[in-house]
């Protein structure tokens, strides 16, 4: 009997000793996530960067939710969410995106629905802790009552960055009162992409892209800026985009490019030192959803729409 006993108080430190270790790095793990700031989480050479104002780009989110998600579990997860950042990578990467959502989720109940979902497995990370894969929608999650990381790969990959991205200079000046905003981390070869897959013959010389979503008068108005080396390259932008548009290039393509290029020459360019401003016509929620599926074909970038689809699909 004694043999037993003791044979059992083996097994059971044993067993605690296994699994003890995993759940604390992971309670260590969000507790980081959840102080670590805005962009404290993600890695540095993302293609793309995105801060997201969930309530007041609601009518913009939930047309970039549909498709790979469940449009009932992608709105029951926006009701919830307050705002939402995310970052977007190079094929090749560890991950192809990241994204961190805050809001107000209650555990046990995502848990519930998580265990039985037959899409959904625990797994083990690198660091030891669990999270929940859907291997069909390859994706990844971990959560508490406050945050949800989500990423194609190991969702718990930001505890090990070996260099989290900067916030670039200037970038929340420029984003006030924005509902969604972001900055190319590839210098602006993304942008240089998409003017040659359009056949213009503008070469991009930049060190920076900010873009942004301002939502007014039940209209949305997108703007992006793009820093250049010196005020002579500023210059020679702002007269080739000058130029373009008084030749009406914004109307020689058709269909949904035709639309995208009529916004980017809708207004004309602006130039303040070494920075050249761009500003899209009004737009509603469809056609500013419509800009970013276009943008992200023709630059070959993980669609934006396709991290919020991800991070609440099912």
């Amino acid at each position: 009997m004694k043999r037993k006993i003791i044979y059992l108080f083996i097994t059971v430190l044993f067993l605690s000793c296994k699994t003890q270790p995993a759940v604390k790095i992971g309670e260590d793990a969000m507790r980081k996530l959840m102080n670590i700031g805005e962009f404290g989480a993600f890695a540095d050479g993302g293609l793309l960067y995105l801060s997201v104002d969930a309530v007041n780009a609601r009518p913009i989110l939930d047309l970039l939710a549909i498709g790979g998600a469940s449009g009932k579990d992608a709105a029951q997860i926006l009701d919830r969410t307050s705002t939402i950042t995310a970052a977007l990578y190079p094929t090749g990467a560890a991950q192809r995106f990241f994204a961190v959502l805050q809001g107000n989720y209650p555990k046990t109940t995502v848990d519930l629905l998580l265990k039985v979902s037959t899409d959904w497995k625990k797994q083990r990370s690198e660091i030891g802790a669990d999270y929940w894969r859907a291997e069909k929608n390859r994706l990844s999650i971990v959560f508490n009552e406050e945050t949800i990381a989500a990423s194609d790969a190991d969702p718990f990959s930001f505890v090990s960055n070996p260099v989290p991205v900067s916030v670039p200079q200037g970038f929340d000046e420029f984003r006030q009162g924005a509902i969604m905003a972001g900055w190319s981390g590839n210098d602006a070869s993304v942008v240089q992409s998409f003017l040659t897959a359009l056949e213009m013959p503008f070469e991009i010389q930049a060190e920076g892209l900010f873009f942004s979503v301002m939502s007014k008068d039940g209209g949305y108005y997108t703007t992006l800026q793009i820093k250049t080396p010196s005020e002579n390259a500023a210059r020679g932008l702002f007269q080739l985009f000058s130029m373009a548009r008084l030749l009406g290039v914004g109307e020689m393509a058709e269909g949904d490019l035709g639309f995208l290029m009529n916004m980017l020459f809708s207004n004309p360019p602006e130039r303040n030192g070494a920075f050249l401003t761009l500003r899209l016509g009004a737009m509603n929620a469809a056609q500013t959803a419509l800009v970013f599926n276009i943008f992200s074909n023709y630059t070959h970038t993980p669609h934006p729409s396709g991290v919020l689809k991800s991070a609440f699909g099912v």
